[in-house]
């Protein structure tokens, strides 16, 4: 009985032992735990006072710019009013398939920019000869710009008789011979072509690309004979031909009856905005349900590079010449090296009209988009047209707060048709896929290059 009783109270020793060192882990377990604790407390409230920090500097920000932005408006405002009482002012409706987009009157935008005192050294001059409204012009062609600054055309032609009619329309529309002097080049040593472009006479110049190598074992040789022939024809205009401005039309397209005077009032903006590197007669999306018929006159600033008539000034040429690639340059001239973060001008309304669905391309996106796009046919005499909301110090702040406040809708909503107050809305994309399945919901280019798209 003793030695039962003794072991008895060894046990109970030992579980008492074991509460104790029990009790003992607990409390370390919960030190440990309320430790943490304090430590995440302490790190969320420095988080938390350091959002709050750059939340504060945010707002003194966005309350500066809205600021600016309330007198840029206010100015706006009293400069509609006194717009109003000289001229019959109207909106600009631009239909965008499903819904609609209104637009501020371009001329405004340059006018408010001054109102709101932008610096001597920033303001531009206006681009006018005459600030009064454009009227209907009844000739067959725009009429003839103050501006005589001689503009070269490049016809790039190979295999296509065809030529003639882009050749004619040319000649019919052309003001000027002595301005506008037409050079075409061609390539191919197509007979058949070269007898159609020496119908001409002296009324253009017939250069031929003297290099009809091919390229063997490469499936991409056409677009590499291409290049290589624009790299030619170029070369020669400015190089050889020494022109200061060249427009390049290719031999598949028709030109509009006021081709020459967009042209012409849109050269001063090559040397008066370094971040404007062509002009482009061409709107990638201009179908007649994407766009404002009535809008011929309005102009946009665009990072993708258009082309299809489209011009460049010596000093782009110059850049671009000792790295000019060897196929694919319209591709190339998208690349942000080229680029450099400059911009084309393009018209809601194109001024040229390809006819060409057989070439080298195969006839990629003809029968989608571009034998549905919509030319111009009511010339506008763009050298009485205030051209200054193009350049950028005028044109992104106005771009940038019409963005801003548009209401953000998924493409659902705007496809079902759902009602907003706001006249304009903003549908965004996270990547090239998802660019592409929303295009083609709208029906519009689903072109994407080096993360541009034909949209911009």
């Amino acid at each position: 009985m003793l030695l039962i009783n003794k072991r008895s109270g060894r046990l109970n020793e030992a579980m008492a032992s074991l509460v104790v060192v029990k009790k003992f882990l607990l409390a370390i377990v919960l030190g440990v735990g309320i430790m943490a604790v304090i430590l995440l407390c302490n790190a969320v409230i420095s988080e938390t006072k350091k959002t709050e920090s750059l939340i504060r500097e945010k707002e003194q920000r966005v309350d500066k710019l809205t600021s600016e932005l309330a007198k840029l408006e206010a100015a706006n405002v009293a400069l509609a009013k006194l717009h109003m009482e000289m001229h019959d002012t109207q909106s600009v409706i631009v239909n965008r398939g499903k819904f609609k987009v209104k637009l501020p009157e371009p001329q405004e935008d340059s006018m408010a920019a001054e109102a709101v005192g932008v610096s001597s050294e920033r303001k531009q001059r206006p681009l006018t000869t005459d600030d009064a409204t454009t009227t209907a012009i009844t000739s067959t062609a725009a009429n003839v710009p103050t501006d005589v600054t001689t503009i070269g055309i490049l016809v790039i032609a190979c295999n296509r008789p065809s030529v003639q009619r882009s050749l004619d329309l040319l000649l019919k529309y052309r003001p000027s011979a002595q301005q506008f002097p037409i050079v075409v080049s061609q390539d191919c040593g197509h007979a058949e072509t070269a007898k159609v472009i020496s119908q001409y006479g002296d009324k253009v110049t017939h250069i031929k690309q003297p290099d009809l190598s091919d390229f063997p074992g490469n499936r991409f040789g056409g677009y590499y004979k291409v290049s290589r022939h624009f790299k030619w024809a170029l070369g020669q205009m400015f190089d050889v031909m020494n022109y200061s401005y060249v427009v390049i039309v290719e031999d598949d397209l028709d030109v509009a009856l006021d081709f020459f005077s967009y042209m012409a009032a849109l050269r001063p903006l090559l040397d008066k905005d370094p971040t404007i590197w062509c002009i482009s007669a061409w709107n990638d999306n201009g179908k007649k349900e994407l766009i404002d018929p009535s809008a011929n006159k309005l102009l946009y600033r665009s990072d993708f590079f258009p082309g299809l008539g489209w011009m460049l000034r010596k000093e782009l040429w110059q850049e671009l010449s000792p790295k000019w690639p060897a196929g694919f340059w319209d591709d190339w001239m998208r690349e942000p090296t080229q680029r450099k973060d400059r911009v084309c001008i393009r018209p809601e309304l194109s001024r040229t009209h390809t006819f060409g669905e057989q070439g080298v391309s195969q006839g990629q996106f003809y029968n989608q988009h571009l034998k549905f796009n919509v030319m111009n046919n009511e010339a506008v005499d763009f050298s009485k047209e205030d051209l200054s909301y193009l350049l950028k110090d005028h044109y992104d702040l106005k771009y940038l707060k019409r963005v801003a406040e548009c209401p953000l809708l998924t493409i659902h909503q705007v496809m079902s048709g759902e009602s907003v107050e706001a006249k304009e809305v903003r549908v965004e994309y996270l990547h090239e896929n998802d660019f592409v399945a929303k295009a083609r919901m709208f029906h519009v280019m689903e072109d994407f290059k080096v993360a541009l798209t034909s949209c911009i």
